[in-house]
């Protein structure tokens, strides 16, 4: 009689997941090794996923995606399918495969396919006499699963942000966060006192219309202001800071780092849509007429930037000449000491 060969398909849904004692994949592991020395078959491949969403509907689509943060669970499952060199999938449980009832029910169809079967360490044996009800009940259960957890996640946020506490737990750097020093738990967010100074400082470049490409080589060289580390900060460091919605004191959700605009620093602004945003939840940085001053300027390179410039390398006047001869918009240029809008 041939030995039984089989994959052990171990996954998670995140990072913190994967050191969960319950979930982890260690755990997993632990289960489908103690069965397969019982029932003494042979393990031909270890597909592991350490936190990563499996809510695709193309089951291509999302081993793309796995690639590409360096997991090629899905890459080997598509070769041993061509190759058809296994006859049993170990699973943890049907919320394993996927996220979504389609990819689940692909997963499921394209193993029995082949001749293979599944054995579900939380459901016995999915065959050809049963799959069917399995892909019903496991598809249906994974995605609702899911659909159950956003909702909670959505609450959590709700709670936080009527606290006036960061969604995701983190501040920028111009704030910190202020704890219960028994639980350890948050209590609120504060400005952080020790930098006030730079911030000072930083709004002096930015009035004088300086780049964001040349604000971190000044607040270097003029300030003398270095990171951690001892080191200059970054090109992309104060221009991300300011263009935080956290940083002018609001609390936003789903915001993504290119979406940006005045709505960032003034509320009544258009929002991108997806983006949640809870405006003045703890106190700014600038206030007063250096905001306004402050604000009218990043208006600026918001907006009026027209061109090949770019909002985080424009100049002062960058955008607000028009030629009077081929009409269009004036930009800043510059070759040694010499430096002109052209």
């Amino acid at each position: 009689m041939e030995q039984v060969k089989v994959i052990l398909w171990l996954a998670v849904s995140t990072e913190a997941q994967a050191d969960d004692e319950k979930n982890s994949l260690p755990t997993q592991e632990k289960e489908a090794r103690e069965l397969v020395e019982r029932e003494k078959w042979e393990i031909v491949d270890i597909l592991e996923v350490p936190g990563h969403s499996r809510r695709f509907i193309d089951i291509h689509e999302c081993a793309r995606a796995m690639r590409q943060k360096g997991i090629d669970a899905f890459d080997k499952l598509l070769s041993h399918w061509e190759a058809r060199d296994f006859d049993v999938l170990i699973v943890r449980d049907s919320s394993r495969f996927a996220r979504t009832q389609a990819l689940n029910s692909y997963v499921v169809e394209r193993t029995i396919d082949i001749g293979a079967r599944i054995f579900s360490l939380s459901d016995g044996w999915i065959d050809q006499g049963n799959y069917r009800m399995w892909i019903s009940m496991s598809g249906y259960s994974a995605a609702t699963e899911i659909d159950n957890l956003k909702k909670r996640r959505k609450f959590g946020f709700d709670a936080r942000v009527k606290r006036g506490l960061p969604a995701n737990h983190s501040v920028p750097s111009s704030h910190c966060v202020i704890r219960d020093p028994h639980s350890g738990d948050a209590k609120s967010v504060e400005l952080d006192e020790s930098k006030l100074q730079m911030w000072r400082d930083l709004a002096t470049l930015i009035l004088e219309g300086l780049s964001w490409r040349a604000i971190h080589t000044e607040m270097y060289d003029r300030f003398g202001y270095t990171n951690e580390l001892g080191e200059p900060f970054n090109y992309p460091y104060f221009y991300r800071l300011v263009t935080n919605p956290g940083f002018w004191g609001h609390i936003a959700r789903n915001f993504k780092k290119k979406s940006k605009g005045p709505w960032i620093f003034e509320e009544g602004e258009p929002v991108p849509e997806g983006v949640e945003v809870h405006y003045n939840m703890w106190s700014p940085v600038w206030t007063g007429d250096l905001a306004e001053r402050i604000k009218s300027e990043l208006r600026r390179r918001m907006e009026v930037i027209k061109g090949r410039a770019k909002p985080e390398e424009t100049k002062p006047f960058t955008g607000l000449f028009i030629c009077g001869g081929c009409t269009y918009n004036l930009t800043y240029a510059s070759k040694g000491s010499w430096q002109a809008l052209r």
